[in-house]
């Protein structure tokens, strides 16, 4: 659940709460208890960047260490475009 980042050596939480089934030497309850608390430890107002999107914008992320979710805030009348790279490289480790 936890990776080290292979540029910068920063650890980072690394799950999918709605995927993930248990925590290995858990049981599914206790570990989405677990799961749970942790994230919302993690997405606490004092430490999330909310965009606030523009036109022209262009924003990158490195998913190695960033969650991130589309909040639909953005104005629905005009287009909006989303391409997803996905560069081979480096195992979680």
């Amino acid at each position: 659940m936890a990776r080290t980042h292979p540029v910068h050596g920063s650890r980072a939480v690394y799950f999918h709460i709605s995927k993930a089934t248990h925590i290995e030497g858990m049981t599914p309850e206790a570990s989405r208890t677990y799961m749970s608390d942790l994230l919302a430890r993690m997405i606490r107002p004092e430490i999330v960047y909310h965009h606030v999107w523009r036109k022209g914008d262009v924003l990158v992320i490195d998913n190695r260490a960033t969650m991130h979710r589309a909040h639909g805030d953005y104005d629905r009348s005009q287009s909006r475009v989303l391409w997803r790279l996905i560069v081979e490289g480096d195992r979680p480790r």
